[in-house]
């Protein structure tokens, strides 16, 4: 029988090390993630890391997978707010496009983006990523009044839309200016509104 104080403290060594590694992408990027950085944090040695983590793109996949829960529950609660709005569609493009500046998802965008250039990231988000993509969808495609599933067109039109906001959102990484540029929220939001359709009176967000 296991050893439960002993078990317990390897349960709470983990968890440190996983919120250290995903505060530590949030604040300082994936490039100066370090395994000493994220030790630090977590106020564990690298002796004590690499016992539950062999490598670091083995702690990489884990803290993605970590991550990847975080900003699906965020946006959970921003796609429950969504339905409540008066317009649906309106109200969910602004809070969409909030909600994918929140420092949390423009760390895992970040991520996919360093994944391009780093073989070993690659591979630890190659099991987790469609998965994450495919929560995402069905939050959305719930807040915006459609079922996913239901139209191979629609369900195209949603990730075109996740697309386009996810974009607006690395944008502002650079301090692009069409990342703020409430035009394009508008022009989406006219595209989106012919596509699910909406109430008369209903507005574009602003």
């Amino acid at each position: 029988m296991p050893n439960r104080p002993q078990q317990a403290r390897a349960i709470e060594s983990r968890r440190k090390l996983l919120d250290a590694a995903v505060s530590a992408l949030v604040e300082n990027g994936y490039a100066s993630t370090t395994t000493t950085r994220i030790c630090d944090r977590a106020g564990l040695s690298q002796g004590a890391l690499f016992k539950h983590f062999p490598t670091k793109a083995a702690l990489m996949a884990a803290a993605a997978a970590h991550l990847f829960q975080g900003v699906q529950e965020a946006f959970h609660a921003v796609c429950e707010a969504a339905r409540e709005e008066a317009d649906r569609v309106g109200g969910a493009l602004r809070l969409f496009d909030r909600s994918f500046r929140d420092p949390l998802h423009l760390a895992s965008l970040e991520l996919f983006v360093a994944a391009r250039t780093d073989r070993g990231l690659a591979e630890a988000l190659e099991p987790i990523a469609a998965a994450h993509r495919e929560a995402l969808q069905r939050e959305a495609s719930g807040a915006l009044g459609v079922v996913p599933g239901q139209s191979p067109d629609v369900d195209a039109f949603v990730r075109m839309v996740l697309s386009a906001l996810q974009g607006r959102a690395l944008g502002s990484l650079a301090g692009g200016a069409a990342s703020s540029d409430v035009g394009e929220l508008i022009a989406l939001y006219r595209l989106a509104s012919r596509e699910f359709g909406r109430d008369e009176g209903e507005t574009a967000p602003r």
